[in-house]
C-alpha cells in the first residue's frame, strides 16, 4: 500500500519525505481502534502527552518538548487550519477522530512550511474528502459498559453524494 502524505503542502509519497514523520490512515485508524490522543501515542513513536484531567486538558508533547505555558510547541491543524491555543490553561485543542483520511505526525520544527515555529512538531488531522463520481457512507456504532459506569454509547454516521457526477460532492458526517 502506498501511503501519500501532504506534509510539504503538495502530493508526495512516505518514502520521498525528507522529514521524520509517522502517518496513520483513516482505514489504520479504525483497525487499530485509535479514537483518543492516547490511543495515538501508543501507535506513533515520539508522541505522548500529561494527562490535565480530560479532553481539551491534557498537554501534547512530541520528541519529549512541551510547554504548560506560554506559546505552544506543539502545531495541531484541522487540515491547513491551525487549531492551536496558547497554553493559558495548561491543554491542547483535542480534535474528535472522526471521518479522517490520515493522521500525520510530523517531528521536526515546522516554521517555514505552516509558519508558526512549533519547536516540538505538528499534528495534522486530515478529513476525508468528498467523492465525486459515487454515493456511499457508513454507520457505526460502539456500545460498552461497566458495572459501576453504566452503558456507553457512540454513534457515528457518514453520507457521501454526488450532486453534480464528477464535478460537484457533498460529504456529511455525524457524531
Amino acid at each position: 500500500m502506498e501511503i501519500v502524505l501532504t506534509t510539504q503542502k503538495r502530493r508526495e509519497t512516505l518514502c520521498s519525505v525528507p522529514e521524520s514523520v509517522a502517518v496513520q490512515s483513516g482505514t489504520q485508524l479504525q483497525a487499530r481502534q485509535i479514537a483518543t490522543f492516547e490511543d495515538l501515542t501508543r501507535a506513533a513513536r515520539g508522541v505522548s502527552f500529561v494527562a490535565g484531567g480530560g479532553a481539551g486538558l491534557d498537554n501534547i508533547e512530541i520528541r519529549s518538548i512541551s510547554s504548560t505555558s506560554g506559546n505552544a510547541t506543539v502545531g495541531i491543524y484541522l487540515g491547513e487550519l491551525p487549531i492551536t491555543v496558547s497554553n493559558l490553561y495548561n491543554g491542547a485543542v483535542e480534535p474528535t477522530f472522526f471521518d479522517l483520511a490520515p493522521v500525520e505526525v510530523l517531528r521536526e520544527l515546522q516554521g517555514t512550511l505552516f509558519g508558526l515555529s512549533f519547536m516540538g512538531g505538528t499534528l495534522r488531522f486530515i478529513s476525508n474528502t468528498p467523492v465525486l463520481d459515487s454515493f456511499g457512507g457508513y454507520s457505526a456504532t460502539t456500545l460498552s459498559g461497566m458495572r459501576r459506569d453504566g452503558l456507553y454509547e457512540s454513534e457515528e454516521t457518514v453520507v457521501n453524494m454526488q450532486l453534480i457526477p464528477g464535478q460537484l460532492a457533498l460529504r456529511i458526517g455525524v457524531d
